[in-house]
């Protein structure tokens, strides 16, 4: 089953924008990732253009495999003709969590746009937070934060709480 979450990047006019991501969206996999991997604005700002994804890897690209013989690229002919040790080098890389499977740019899907709350959304709580587990947003001095109860920081009327090494630890 799915951990929906979504990823914002506040911009410097308070409005956010963002991506949803299908997959592995609790803290101890995208917060840890995106802690570690994505707290340089201009990554993330690449990561955005990206648009919809369906999992978050450390890294923007795809892998060798999907690169080489499409996102179904074991069901490929040339990659079935690869030997049986280069077929399984290729299978551990691309399930190895280390890239990024975009929508658009791996499945050939139309690229959605970003998702864009304004500030006038927010003042008004018109949120689109409902709909995912984990909600995302690094603000503009380039600190995570994630949707709490608990959280010290407001935004678009939901308390979110900085993410530290300790909360992704588990």
């Amino acid at each position: 089953m799915a951990t929906r979450s979504m990823i914002y990047k506040e911009q410097q006019d308070g409005t956010l924008k963002g991506i949803y991501c299908h997959w592995d969206g609790c803290l101890e996999y995208n917060g840890s990732i995106l802690l570690e991997h994505y707290s340089d604005p201009e990554k993330l700002e690449k990561l955005l253009a990206l648009g919809d994804i369906s999992s978050l890897g450390e890294e923007l690209e795809t892998s060798e495999a999907v690169r080489l013989y499409g996102n179904c690229y074991y069901i490929s002919e040339d990659f079935k003709a690869l030997s049986d040790e280069e077929q399984e080098r290729l299978k551990n890389e691309a399930s190895s969590g280390k890239y990024t499977i975009a929508y658009h740019r791996d499945f050939g899907e139309r690229l959605n746009p970003n998702d864009i709350i304004t500030q006038e959304e927010q003042k008004e709580g018109q949120h689109k937070f409902e709909k995912v587990d984990y909600v995302y947003i690094q603000d503009k001095s380039g600190v995570w934060y994630v949707n709490r109860r608990d959280g010290e920081k407001c935004f678009n009327g939901v308390a979110f709480k900085k993410v530290t090494q300790e909360m992704v630890e588990g």
